[in-house]
């Protein structure tokens, strides 16, 4: 066994200890490592392109660090690994538009600290609901869920909308330029084919609330658990919400998925959201990783020998 197996093992083995649902970890991306004493990462930088709709949740110049963090003290080695992307990620002169970003276990507390000191925030949780779980049993009167239709496009992209300039209030990027533009057209797509993934809960008539479902290949590394979905959007038209027309509509779309054998769903929001971990704790999920972040991404703050060692 080399040692990077070895370490790997030591790894997995945290993870099983910490979350059973945590899956082994991944295999380190191609690059230049960065290498210190219980831990090591391969930084990556990725740039979104102006048409991208992810630009409407996170910086135009992104970097994340793959990583691995193993031995006695967790917390020390992963302060020594921020301390060195801090180096590296300086080097590459980003601007104002950046953020730096490290996706821990939600419940690995023991390196918190360290992501603290550094000047990182929780910024996003993601959260995992597996098949079965129990959501809420009561129904909102005079909601209609049903499947969308090339027709609803409209409706659909407005209450996408809506949800991105809501999450703008807690830390989200929210409005860019074109940003309708792209919704309409990743929504016209999603619409296109057969029974879409794609709900629409309407109160009295009218469109009230939206849940998009993807089940794209990249949400299978998250959880140990197969076949997955990732629920991208899911967004109440500000004048109807508590009125448990997003309970309705959740619920639906839960059983649609258990039925056709998703094992477990995953979604992110965010954690300066007043309602969204209260709201999709009761509809059966739990936080499985979180995001730290840092924005722009040379704020990582440096920090003492003596300090890293308290």
């Amino acid at each position: 066994m080399t040692d990077l197996e070895a370490f790997t093992e030591a790894v997995r083995d945290r993870h099983a200890e910490i979350d059973p649902l945590l899956p082994g970890p991944a295999e380190l991306p191609e690059g230049e490592p960065l290498i210190v004493a219980g831990a090591v990462g391969v930084p990556r930088r990725i740039r979104l392109a102006a048409d991208s709709v992810d630009l409407a949740w996170g910086a135009e110049d992104q970097f994340r660090l793959p990583h691995l963090v193993a031995g006695p003290e967790p917390a020390r080695a992963l302060d020594r690994l921020l301390g060195a992307w801090r180096e590296h990620i300086a080097r590459c002169a980003p601007g104002e538009d950046s953020a730096a970003t490290l996706t821990w276990p939600s419940r690995d507390v023991e390196a918190v600290p360290a992501l603290l000191r550094r000047g990182f925030q929780p910024h996003a949780v993601a959260s995992v609901r597996l098949r079965g779980w129990p959501g809420p049993r009561y129904r909102a009167r005079n909601v209609v869920v049903r499947t969308a239709c090339p027709g609803d496009l409209d409706a659909v992209v407005a209450l996408w909308h809506a949800e991105i300039r809501y999450d703008a209030f807690f830390g989200q990027v929210g409005e860019r330029r074109g940003i309708a533009r792209r919704l309409r057209a990743e929504m016209a797509q999603a619409l296109a084919v057969p029974d879409p993934w794609v709900w629409l809960a309407e109160l009295d008539g009218a469109p009230a609330a939206l849940a998009y479902v993807q089940d794209p290949t990249w949400t299978g590394p998250m959880v140990r658990a197969e076949p997955t979905a990732y629920l991208t959007c899911m967004s109440v038209a500000p004048s109807l919400r508590g009125r448990g027309v997003g309970a309705a509509l959740a619920g639906h779309v839960h059983r649609r998925l258990d039925a056709v054998g998703v094992e477990a769903t995953l979604l992110h929001y965010c954690v300066a959201n007043p309602v969204s971990g209260t709201f999709w704790a009761r509809m059966g999920y739990r936080a499985l990783w979180t995001s730290w972040q840092v924005s722009p991404a040379t704020a990582i703050r440096p920090v003492s020998a003596a300090a890293a060692s308290s």
